[in-house]
């Protein structure tokens, strides 16, 4: 089994590769785009359900589409996972070595200047005349109106975190996306959101994380990839990115589709109108066969599913995870 995977440093490359100007598809290629045209006008009338709620009414939507838009789900799962993680930190002692980031404040300017805090020691940076009586007016009638400069007795005025250790251990993983034709819009939204919870949960916890995001399928003998990078080690994560790419029936289903068809042509690989199979061992096979070690993360379809799968994520976590 051999692996043909495209590497994407973030989303921007990958649309700008799935979207070209002026650049066409090779005339097989673009015979294969045409059909997934056609069939999704045809699912956007007959069964617009297949790309999740709120309901599609017109291609562009698909077309233009940049935000997930099931928020709420990640509070609910949010809620299931979150005391079964904290159990897990407690367990595994972490929270000795990893403490939370702390907001701290300096007077070297900094960081973010806080006005509240310099709030805290204002006064008026002139006295007011005493005389002459024109004078005093004068003074008086300038403080009266705000014309007077002040300043603040307050030193530490900058906020800023404090610095992180930098041999704090590295978490990379990989979040399959999508799902074979017969899951429902609603059931792909589940399917990257435990991803997102345990991946903000570790950040809170300083461990590093990577995550990539894949779009694969295989053909015949061929494991057909794009692989795109939607949080590096010392970037914040992004939810709306992390979930648009991995867990969005939208993007998959139309965007995810000229994706994979893009890939084929890149390699030079014939792709039939059916974009190839998603097996259900197909995670299985790329976690065999990715370059760069990493937890592979499956799509899980409900949220029974994902609170199931935490066990076993959590039990494998140190064997990817690097000091």
């Amino acid at each position: 089994m051999s692996l043909q995977m495209k590497s994407f440093e973030n989303t921007l490359a990958l649309r700008a590769f799935i979207n070209p100007k002026d650049q066409e598809l090779k005339a097989s290629y673009q015979a294969v785009w045409n059909h997934t045209h056609e069939s999704t006008l045809k699912n956007i009338r007959h069964h617009p359900q297949w790309y999740g709620t709120p309901i599609v009414t017109k291609l562009q939507e698909l077309k233009e589409h940049a935000h997930f838009l099931q928020m709420e789900l990640v509070s609910e799962v949010s809620k299931a996972l979150t005391s079964k993680l904290q159990k897990w930190l407690i367990h595994e002692k972490l929270t000795a070595n990893l403490a939370v980031k702390k907001l701290r404040y300096n007077d070297r300017a900094l960081g973010v200047f806080s006005f509240a805090r310099a709030a805290m020691g204002l006064q008026p940076a002139f006295q007011i005349a005493k005389q002459p009586a024109l004078a005093q007016l004068e003074s008086q009638t300038r403080l009266a109106l705000g014309q007077s400069p002040w300043r603040t007795t307050v030193k530490t005025t900058h906020a800023f975190f404090s610095t992180r250790p930098q041999n704090r251990p590295l978490f990379r993983c990989y979040l399959l996306a999508g799902g074979h034709a017969a899951r429902s819009g609603q059931e792909l939204y589940y399917s990257g959101i435990g991803v997102a919870v345990l991946i903000a949960f570790l950040q809170r916890y300083q461990v590093a994380t990577e995550v990539y995001v894949i779009h694969a399928t295989k053909v015949g003998s061929q494991l057909l990839a794009a692989s795109t990078k939607v949080k590096a080690a010392t970037h914040e994560l992004d939810v709306n990115q992390l979930l648009l790419l991995g867990s969005d029936p939208r993007f998959f289903r139309y965007q995810g589709f000229l994706t994979l068809i893009k890939i084929a042509e890149h390699f030079n690989i014939t792709i039939p109108k059916s974009l190839g199979k998603f097996p259900s061992d197909l995670g299985t096979q790329l976690q065999a066969a990715l370059p760069k070690k990493g937890y592979l993360f499956e799509p899980q379809y409900s949220l029974q599913a994902i609170v199931k799968n935490l066990a076993n994520t959590l039990t494998n976590i140190h064997d990817y995870t690097s000091s």
